[in-house]
């Protein structure tokens, strides 16, 4: 019994050599069967699109390359000339996708579909042409995509609909006051714009495309709050009051309603950390009323007058000096403005005092004037009683005028204005004499 163990044992491992031999030839035979059914499918569908191949679910599958681009034109629903709807906010914009650039392309869609189940491993290319056999594959369209025509249109739109930042306002309607609201910027942001493009084209979502649109808010978009607080302003007038310390202190002018609206315009300002719509008068009618209030307030600076008395040798006091004063138009104005565009209604006028630049109490020998040094008498016998008056107002304009050193004289500036009301009279002049 044990002599016939060896001869079992050579026998299994011969058996099991068999097997493997079997195996790997069985093997080879079938990846020959493989090779020869691949090159006879090949040579089956040489020239010609792999079944069960589509684009866009239309089956090219059995097609020649030329009969594919044909077929797609036909059947495929896209072309330079279909529309594709822009959406700028709640604006619809329709335009061709010629117009954003976007074309099929048709030689290398034909191409892919031509070369799907060709390329790679025998395995994996003999997988994708047996299941292209049982399964529909879909190819993705390959679409061209021209950025700079896109921009074109794109920017066309941004003319159309983009829009500046609007603050809320204030207007004038007769002595009331109008409040407008403010508005949004808006401007098409363009470099998102063609990544949103070129993302829907990879989706082929190409039916509506939402731009991206940058709204800006206004620093004030609702101005009623400031309305209410000008016409309060408007309704009480305005009010400039001569300061205290001046002779006619209290004194008061008034910008009616009526005066005052035309005056009125709106700044916006940064105040107390917010920004807000403040009154102020424009400048040029504001410059014309105080121009009106100066010529009632402003006294003109007058040195004292002197005679010389021949006699003593000394200046006796014609006519004292006369303190001036001037309203202080920048001043006036600051303060006016202010006061408005914090809702006060009425402020001192500011004026600048100016005093003589000789006082009262001076005597010659301060100003070097000892003894007479020149004089002239001229006679205007036979003269009408108008010259002879329009001579002596004249004159009385020079009496005791004192001269500084090595100033220049000007009659035109000592006179007053020649008028009737300042003494002077109708009468014959010399002309051209």
């Amino acid at each position: 019994m044990n002599a016939s163990a060896p001869n079992e044992q050579m026998t299994f491992g011969q058996l099991l050599l068999q097997c493997l031999a079997a195996l790997l030839i069985g093997l080879f035979l079938f990846a020959l069967f493989l090779m020869l059914l691949t090159g006879i499918y090949q040579a089956w569908y040489a020239g010609r699109i792999l079944p069960g191949i589509a684009i866009r679910d239309v089956n090219l599958g059995g097609l020649t390359r030329a009969q594919a681009a044909q077929y797609l034109l036909e059947n495929v629903p896209l072309s330079s000339t279909d529309t594709v709807t822009l959406w700028y906010a709640e604006n619809p914009i329709d335009v061709s996708l010629g117009q954003l650039g976007i074309e099929m392309d048709l030689a290398a869609t034909v191409n892919a579909a031509y070369d799907f189940g060709r390329r790679g491993s025998i395995s994996s290319w003999f997988a994708l042409q047996l299941g292209a056999n049982f399964t529909k594959r879909n190819i993705p369209l390959t679409i061209t995509f021209n950025q700079d025509a896109a921009l074109v249109t794109l920017k066309q739109i941004a003319g159309l609909y983009d829009r500046p930042v609007q603050e809320a306002g204030l207007t004038m309607d007769g002595v009331y006051v109008k409040s407008e609201l403010g508005q949004n910027s808006r401007q098409l942001d363009l470099a998102d714009s063609l990544e949103q493009i070129n993302l829907q084209i990879e989706q082929l979502n190409l039916e509506q495309i939402v731009l991206p649109v940058i709204e800006t808010p206004p620093q004030i978009m609702d101005a009623s709050p400031f309305a209410n607080m000008a016409q309060e302003i408007i309704n009480q007038s305005v009010s400039l009051i001569m300061p205290a310390r001046q002779p006619d202190a209290g004194r008061e002018w008034r910008m009616e309603p009526e005066e005052l609206a035309p005056m009125l315009s709106f700044e916006t300002r940064q105040m107390d950390g917010q920004t807000k719509l403040v009154p102020q008068l424009k400048q040029d009618f504001l410059n014309a009323y105080l121009q009106e209030i100066a010529q009632e307030v402003d006294v003109k600076t007058e040195n004292p007058r002197f005679i010389f008395n021949d006699e003593t040798g000394t200046l006796e006091l014609l006519s004292p000096g006369v303190s001036g004063r001037a309203l202080d138009y920048n001043a006036t104005t600051e303060a006016l403005q202010a006061a408005l565009a914090v809702g006060d209604a009425s402020t001192d006028i500011v004026m600048i005092s100016h005093e003589p630049e000789i006082s009262d109490e001076v005597d010659g020998a301060g100003l070097g004037v000892t003894e007479l040094v020149h004089s002239e008498t001229s006679y205007f016998y036979g003269s009408s009683p108008e010259r002879i008056q329009n001579i002596e107002t004249a004159a009385a304009q020079f009496h005791g005028l004192l001269i500084a050193p090595n100033a220049t004289f000007s009659m035109a500036e000592a006179m007053d204005e020649i008028s009737i009301d300042n003494g002077y009279t109708e009468a014959l002049i010399i002309y051209n004499g």
